[in-house]
């Protein structure tokens, strides 16, 4: 009687698994925001959640309003409307703008002061090449 109610078990545990398999999976966790990407741009959105609740302001990292709507979704699954408010660029994505464009690295210095990362290690996350490294090289931000 014991080995009968171990086989039972057994065909149990199989027959759970292959359900588990058989299952479609759910959308949960593919809302993540793209904070390793270089040229994720910050998007804001307004999510509205139906009658009688005030909407509430979202920022997420992504490479277009498309994708950030999508994460916003995903993340907030009872949304009823997300609309986007504007996009505004990161600091990092600004000083890499003004440095292509032809402004030096000590003009950058003095305009970006409250950046966490010095300009050097913006620039070659980017893999820009930095003109007169050597002199500028331990230059904060």
């Amino acid at each position: 009687m014991a080995m009968y109610l171990g086989t039972l078990e057994k065909e149990y545990s199989i027959n759970q698994t292959n359900d588990i398999i058989d299952a479609p999976l759910p959308k949960i966790g593919v809302g993540i925001s793209r904070t390793n990407n270089p040229n994720a741009i910050k998007f804001k959105f307004l999510v509205e959640f139906g009658r009688g609740t005030s909407p509430m302001k979202i920022e997420k990292l992504a490479t277009s309003t498309e994708e950030a709507k999508l994460f916003i979704s995903n993340s907030h699954p009872t949304a009823t409307k997300i609309v986007a408010i504007e996009e505004s660029m990161t600091i990092e994505n600004q000083i890499v703008q003004d440095y292509e464009s032809g402004e030096s690295l000590q003009k950058l210095a003095a305009k970006y002061k409250k950046c966490r990362r010095t300009l050097k290690d913006i620039l070659l996350r980017r893999n820009i090449k930095i003109r007169k490294a050597t002199y500028y090289q331990n230059l904060p931000v």
